[in-house]
């Protein structure tokens, strides 16, 4: 009778850790840790055409910094014969990312905070220097982090316009990781940060 009891109970006991396990693995299944999976890289947005660019890179736990530039050759005038420059230095903070697909994780914008106030000018080394905010993360709330593999028929048209100067001629899937600023259409390739 001891000998049930005890099998019994080691049964139930197993079956629980079971259900348990089970559990904690469909959580991570759906949600992962961080962004360890993209540390090292940056990402980069920009259209190929024009000496703007603006790159960010995310830390495992969300956190992100990046830095925004647009430079005028043309631009010139009384005091700055060298151009204008427009620039954003920032820093942030991502939601835990949520996977929705085997390729495809969104995050939420928790935060974005500027270096400088938009609009605020000075003159440096014959350059006009005009604070700005951060192209590309303009009405940013909710962003969709893409693995490589992905088919790019899958993905928002408008986030393919963006990263095609990163795609190859005969691309069918993403080669690199991509972020994609829902709201904003705005669609960010990634590299692989130097050091």
């Amino acid at each position: 009778m001891r000998k049930k009891m005890l099998f019994a109970g080691v049964s139930i006991l197993m079956l629980a850790l079971s259900v348990f396990g089970f559990l904690q693995f469909s959580k991570r299944s759906t949600h992962a840790q961080n962004f360890a999976e993209v540390e090292g890289l940056v990402f980069y947005f920009g259209s190929g055409v024009g000496a703007w660019s603006t790159e960010l890179e995310i830390q495992p736990d969300g956190s992100f910094s990046g830095y925004y530039h647009d430079a005028n050759a043309g631009e010139t005038g009384d005091g700055y014969p060298g151009g204008t420059l427009y620039q954003c230095g920032f820093s942030g903070k991502l939601a835990p990312p949520a996977r929705t697909g085997d390729y495809t994780f969104t995050t939420k914008l928790l935060s974005l905070e500027l270096e400088q106030t938009p609009g605020e000018e000075t003159i440096s080394e014959g350059m006009l220097v005009i604070s700005a905010a951060p192209y590309g993360l303009d009405d940013a709330d909710e962003f969709t982090l893409y693995r490589p593999g992905i088919a790019l028929d899958a993905l928002p048209g408008a986030f393919v316009d963006w990263v095609s100067i990163a795609l190859g001629e005969d691309d069918t899937t993403l080669p690199f990781y991509g972020l994609y600023n829902s709201a904003g259409e705005k669609g960010f390739s990634s590299y692989a940060a130097a050091g």
